[in-house]
């Protein structure tokens, strides 16, 4: 083989491989960008920034959290679901600063009690009441909804309030 023709074998050699590498690249940033839009199933401090409750499910915390987890779920018709630790003592101001009911008792969901005994191992049993939230506000003339629930989960000396708010 000619040095002319080991030249241009090396040159379709590289731009195949960078050809793949690109591609590559390129399906690698389309997957993590899909992946963003999607949301994520994880819980943060920060999916859902405390200052947005009011507008996403209505009601606002009268005292500072104990903690606070958060996340966005979805892509085009998004879940938002907050889990907030109150002082017990707090239930009262938060039920009547938000015109706020007990409702009926409910089972807890298995993923919202796993993330409560994650973040704290030593929650007691809980027992959940549902809450009534106001509606959201139909921002285009009643094609797109806000659909809102909420629970407290109680047991001997703490307090959880779960939120769920999701479009459609």
């Amino acid at each position: 083989m000619t040095s002319s023709a080991r030249a241009v074998l090396l040159v379709m050699l590289g731009l195949v491989v960078l050809g793949a590498l690109g591609t590559g690249g390129v399906a690698w940033l389309m997957v993590r960008a899909m992946d963003g839009l999607a949301g994520s199933t994880a819980w943060s401090e920060n999916a859902v920034p405390e200052r947005e409750l009011p507008a996403l499910f209505g009601v606002r915390l009268p005292v500072k959290p104990l903690r606070y987890q958060s996340r966005s779920l979805g892509f085009q018709d998004q879940q938002f679901e907050v889990l907030v630790q109150l002082p017990p003592s707090a239930v009262d101001a938060f039920l009547s600063s938000n015109h706020l009911t007990r409702g009926p008792r409910r089972a807890i969901d298995v993923e919202v009690i796993d993330q409560v005994r994650t973040l704290d191992p030593a929650t007691p049993p809980l027992e959940a009441t549902a809450l009534e939230l106001p509606q959201g506000l139909q921002a285009d003339g009643g094609a797109w909804g806000l659909h809102r629930s909420g629970e407290l989960l109680e047991g001997a000396g703490v307090l959880w309030v779960h939120l769920i708010a999701f479009e459609t």
